[in-house]
């Protein structure tokens, strides 16, 4: 009896390492795994299952011979081992359609089947001279209880992916196979004469084979527990690189700045030395997006964050922040001019073209540099002042690389109040329109007005545009703010003469909106004003960042009578090609050209230019900003139609238009509706 427990609490062992090897090579193998390494796993968990079920089913037998010495069929026993074999890969061809109902069950019960035949056998190699009995209902019920527990076993493991649905498929696994082993002790076959063989194998050969299998186990499931370890420690370093870099860039993120580079900058101050804090930002990114679609945004930013990297040299770092805003940071540098130099190396490789689809789009970068430790010690106000002086640089425009200085923050701080402000200025009546006149050149005759935007802070006071417009589009506020100046501005158009013409501006933002021609027809039709005496002023910038767009809102509005005007021309990056895909009633000469007319011989030919530009597409040309009678020479001799200026007048509100701009003077009253709300 004791010889007996032994080999059952051995039978017992050895099917629970089996189990877990199946669990985790077998069982838990996922169904979408490469083809050449599931096939190799599936192998792997065929072996390991043959040989947990031959094994289970052999150790019975070496007990029969520690009671009474045995002698086996070889023949029999190796019958027994190949069909383990094959309810193992029988089963095992079922796992890639594992998730569908029923088949983990039936796998198991395969197994079980498998199990039940590989003990029958392993009972009948044993070969007695004389008559053999068997009990038919013990076999029955064994091959019951293995099916069954088997695949409980299978169900658990596939279908609870938990510890304790594993636990539970380990127990019914093994009260399946060590089931088996208990029939055989209590209800095996008897015989009344000695044995007697065919091709036989002593019990000390069946003891050695059953060693190796269950080596060859133990080896598997060590080889499994290994492997779970290197798999476990893989996770965590690809969890740990995950949570510290980008997963757009492969690039180094904001935690991992903190972590990794803010020692660096310690370490450099402790040595006396600087560093320094570049952020870069694309300018405009997000209509980027919107035109090309986000996919081709994110080639753009792979793209652009592989230039920079490029760039780098030893000691120095680049992350990505967010979005479109990278920050780069340099250790061990000597002097502020180094940190200067570091900036502009990054800024060349930011100017690089990037490749989208068939042609290279150039893009806008702002750059932001602070210094360790002029201004500041800790790198995380380094980085927000490397911020700031970038945001500064993309209101200057041309792609700057701004340093930090200390006018920055009161600045930020500045646009967020007008941001704050700017929310309730509109409802509160705190904005105004004002006119500026537009000349013929060849009779100083006024053909209309320019409609412009003030802002009256009731703290601030008068608000300069510039600085206005960028933070209402920041902040999407410009749609309800340009709706506003378009009413208003029609309105008191429609008290002038017929004769007399009102020009008002819109933001990339408005025009790239589906309904804006059908927010200037209800406009309209509520004030009554013709549509051919409205002109809308588009930008260079408009046109380029959503051309789509803006080609079906141009051609909306020309459809319903209005004149639509090139504004700015000169100071975009495609001039030549906007006029080629664009089809404007009229262009107008940004105001940077005019003033220098007299001062710059490149500014005269661009004007020349843009005049001949015209007349070729047949388009008048108006220039703004003349302020004296030798630019507007010029500008007569040059061949432009109109000009608008302080030479002429500078922008009045409503009540200082002269009356002959009205067939009858309306009554003060009319102007209230320039402060009205919107």
């Amino acid at each position: 009896m004791y010889i007996e427990l032994i080999y059952f609490l051995f039978a017992i062992l050895v099917c629970m390492m089996g189990s877990f090897a199946i669990l985790h090579l077998h069982v838990r193998l996922s169904p979408g795994l490469h083809a050449a390494s599931g096939a190799l796993r599936r192998t792997v968990s065929v072996v390991v299952i043959g040989t947990t079920i031959w094994t289970v089913q052999m150790i019975p037998l070496l007990s029969f011979d520690a009671i009474q010495p045995q002698v086996f069929s070889s023949i029999k026993i190796a019958l027994s081992f190949l069909a383990a074999m094959i309810y193992a890969a029988a089963a095992s061809s079922l796992h890639p359609i594992a998730k569908r109902a029923g088949i983990p069950e039936i796998e198991g019960a395969i197994i079980g089947f498998g199990s039940w035949t590989v003990h029958l056998i392993g009972q009948m190699s044993a070969v007695h001279e004389g008559h053999e009995s068997w009990n038919l209902l013990t076999q029955i019920q064994a091959l019951l209880l293995c099916v069954m527990f088997s695949a409980l076993a299978f169900a658990c493991m596939s279908r609870q992916k938990s510890t304790l649905g594993a636990l539970a498929g380990l127990v019914f696994f093994t009260v399946a196979n060590v089931g088996l082993y208990l029939f055989s002790m209590q209800n095996g076959g008897t015989s009344d004469g000695p044995a007697i063989f065919w091709g036989h194998m002593s019990s000390l050969f069946l003891l050695a084979c059953v060693t190796a299998a269950i080596l060859l186990l133990g080896l598997t499931v060590s080889s499994v527990l290994v492997a779970q370890v290197k798999t476990q420690a893989g996770m965590i370093s690809r969890l740990k690189f995950a949570a510290l870099h980008d997963t757009l860039t492969g690039l180094p993120n904001r935690d991992h700045l903190t972590n990794f580079i803010d020692p660096k900058l310690r370490s450099a101050a402790d040595a006396g030395k600087r560093a320094a804090v570049v952020c870069l930002s694309l300018s405009k990114f997000k209509r980027i997006n919107e035109f090309h679609g986000i996919a081709a945004g994110d080639r753009i930013l792979r793209a652009f964050a592989s230039n920079l990297s490029d760039a780098l040299k030893r000691d120095e770092y680049l992350c990505r922040f967010s979005g479109d805003e990278f920050v780069a940071i340099k250790t061990d540098l000597d002097s502020a001019e180094d940190a200067k130099v570091f900036a502009n190396r990054l800024r060349a490789a930011a100017l690089t073209p990037v490749k989208q689809a068939d042609y290279r789009i150039s893009l806008e970068p702002s750059i932001g540099l602070a210094v360790m430790p002029d201004d500041s010690w800790h790198l995380e106000t380094l980085v927000f002042q490397a911020g700031l002086a970038s945001s500064q640089a993309e209101r200057l425009g041309n792609s700057q690389t701004r340093p930090y200085g200390d006018g920055l923050e009161e600045a930020y701080r500045r646009r967020a109040c007008l941001a704050a402000d700017l929310k309730t200025a509109i409802s509160d009546g705190q904005f105004r329109l004002v006119f500026q006149p537009l000349v013929r050149i060849r009779d100083r005759s006024v053909y209309g007005y320019e409609a412009l935007i003030r802002w009256q802070h009731p703290v601030k006071g008068l608000l300069n545009p510039i600085d206005v417009i960028p933070i209402a589009e920041n902040t999407g506020l410009i749609v309800d703010l340009g709706a506003w100046a378009l009413r208003e501005a029609c309105r008191e158009a429609a008290t002038w003469r017929p004769d007399l013409s009102v020009s008002v501006n819109t933001s990339p933002v408005q025009l790239s909106r589906s309904d804006f021609p059908g927010l200037v027809e209800a406009v309209l039709a509520d004030t009554g004003l013709d549509p051919e005496r409205l002109e809308i002023e588009v930008t260079e910038t408009s046109t380029i960042e959503t051309p789509d767009k803006v080609t079906v809102a141009i051609n909306k509005l020309r459809t319903m009578g209005l004149k639509v005007v090139l504004d700015d021309f000169g100071t975009g990056y495609s001039s030549l090609n906007t006029l080629q895909n664009f089809t404007f009633d009229k262009i107008k000469i940004d105001r940077v050209f005019t003033q220098s007319i007299e001062t710059d011989a490149r500014s005269r030919a661009i004007i020349r230019s843009a005049v001949l530009l015209g007349h070729s597409f047949k388009i008048p040309v108006l220039a703004e900003g003349v302020e004296n009678e030798r630019q507007l020479r010029f500008l007569k001799e040059a061949g432009c139609f109109a000009v608008q200026g302080y030479l002429f007048s500078k922008p009045i509100n409503a009540l200082q238009i002269p009356e002959a701009a009205f067939p009858k003077r309306p009554d003060p009253e009319h102007f209230k509706h320039l402060r009205a709300h919107p």
